[in-house]
């Protein structure tokens, strides 16, 4: 814990830079959440639970500490890589993680924004930590139908009902 303790440390005095109130915001609850959702579907799924928090609070930390969004995140071909390339940037900076846990963060965060593939079972839990952060922190957002799978699916795996009115995009 004391890892998790010291990058959020570290992600904090990036995010402090926002200048946009609101975006800062957004950037704190969106990479808490995806890293809280992470820990808890890697619990689930027996892998680390340590590196998934790790995985979870870098995943978007370029777009964030760089703020350039011209369209939405997924959308942008190089947005994993760009992310992957930072995170591991800090990761050796800070000297957090051995290069085997590196590799392992850092290419589920260069996978993440491929929702619609299959990657590894650690890279599908950040993406689906992604996908259930994004859509329980933001209920009033239509679902993205490539995300509408994985999110209903990681509510079957948990027991969970969802009561609200799921409206997708286009509709």
């Amino acid at each position: 814990m004391e890892r998790i303790f010291k990058l959020m440390t570290h992600v904090d005095q990036l995010l402090s830079l926002i200048e946009d109130k609101e975006e800062r915001c957004c950037a704190y609850t969106h990479l808490n959440g995806t890293s809280l959702s992470c820990a808890m579907i890697a619990s689930k799924r027996k892998l680390d639970v340590e590196l998934a928090t790790i995985a979870g609070l870098l995943h978007d930390i370029y777009e964030y500490t760089f703020y350039d969004r011209l369209e939405p995140l997924d959308h942008r071909p190089d947005h994993g890589i760009r992310n992957g390339d930072f995170a591991r940037e800090i990761l050796i900076q800070l000297n957090l993680t051995t290069e085997d846990e590196t590799n392992t963060i850092c290419n589920a965060i260069e996978n993440h924004g491929y929702k619609d593939k299959v990657h590894t079972p650690f890279d599908e839990a950040l993406k689906d930590a992604d996908v259930f952060s994004k859509q329980i922190s933001n209920i009033n957002i239509p679902i993205h139908p490539v995300h509408e799978k994985r999110f209903f699916n990681l509510v079957d795996e948990f027991g969970l009902t969802w009561h609200t009115k799921v409206d997708t995009w286009g509709n």
